[in-house]
């Protein structure tokens, strides 16, 4: 919180095409967060957003960061909306069930739960996690965290509708 965002953007420029850097303290080895971590995603997407198929891998990881980094701060809408353009770019190219499209559609659930949007985001926490453990394993961190997110959504979604009912 002591860097200006506009310092650390220039930073991590600086060692392109690192993508690390725009997530991590080179320093410390900690991730940045808050409105730092939104600064550098948001400067990185602009970065690569319009470059062409050599920079596919960049601009897909750019765009997974930027998702993660506003639905970090807040802001449920705008990931969700940037999440549901990436998941259709992914299945319009056959790539829908890669790790990081798997990623992308776990924040996509997480936006629409903390917009009230239970059963949307029960919906496709079931289709993620269902995927997840098929092609990464039941073990594995991103299945384990995506069981723990239906789970805790499972309960708002029943706790939505007592409350409905009463």
């Amino acid at each position: 919180g002591l860097a200006h965002a506009s310092c650390l953007v220039y930073l991590a420029a600086s060692k392109w095409p690192r993508l690390e850097v725009w997530r991590t303290c080179k320093i410390c080895g900690q991730d940045y967060v808050g409105a730092a971590r939104l600064a550098l995603a948001q400067a990185l997407f602009a970065k690569v957003r319009w470059k062409g198929a050599l920079f596919l891998r960049r601009r897909e990881w750019a765009t997974q960061n930027l998702v993660c980094a506003l639905h970090e701060v807040g802001r449920h809408e705008e990931a969700a909306r940037r999440a549901q353009r990436a998941l259709e770019s992914y299945a319009r190219k056959s790539k829908g069930l890669c790790p990081r499209a798997l990623r992308i559609a776990t924040v996509l659930a997480s936006s629409l739960r903390e917009m009230g949007r239970y059963d949307e985001a029960v919906t496709l926490q079931r289709q993620t996690l269902e995927h997840q453990r098929r092609t990464l394993g039941k073990e594995h961190p991103d299945a384990i965290i995506s069981a723990n997110n239906l789970a805790s959504s499972l309960s708002l979604l029943g706790n939505s509708n007592s409350n409905l009912q009463s």
